[in-house]
């Protein structure tokens, strides 16, 4: 799949507005970003105008990530892609916390396997069974 090149600038006239959930998408979508529609576009300038008013009450401006989905990479030094700040980490801690997880279910699968290999019997339940 080629990475399709998005345009730097939007404007009402490069928009156009899904008739089935209502976002809007840029022109050269072929399917709806976030309902994934593919069938006819609404073009009627009435009703780009009032949801791009409606963007524009929520966030001040529309942006490029308003109407194709993808969030723009900000750029650090020479032009090369910024990751995220503390994302690293946050991917780290995750890791871990689930490493940790595995290794106590490990453990108390072994601990029981070693329990029923052992024959004690186990203690009886509330009926005494």
């Amino acid at each position: 799949m080629s990475a399709q090149r998005l345009p730097t600038s939007i404007s009402r006239k490069t928009v156009k507005l899904c008739e089935l959930c209502g976002a809007l998408n840029i022109e050269t979508n072929k399917e709806c970003w976030t309902c994934r529609w593919s069938g006819s576009f609404s073009r009627n300038p009435q009703t780009i105008s009032l949801a791009w008013q409606r963007l524009t009450a929520q966030y001040e401006e529309v942006r490029i990530e308003h109407v194709t989905g993808r969030l723009t990479q900000p750029l650090g030094d020479f032009g090369a892609a910024r990751p995220a700040p503390g994302a690293r980490k946050l991917i780290q801690a995750a890791a871990a916390w689930w490493q940790g997880f595995l290794d106590a279910r490990d453990l108390r699968m072994a601990q029981r396997r070693a329990r029923l290999r052992s024959g004690t019997p186990s203690p009886p339940d509330q009926l005494g069974v």
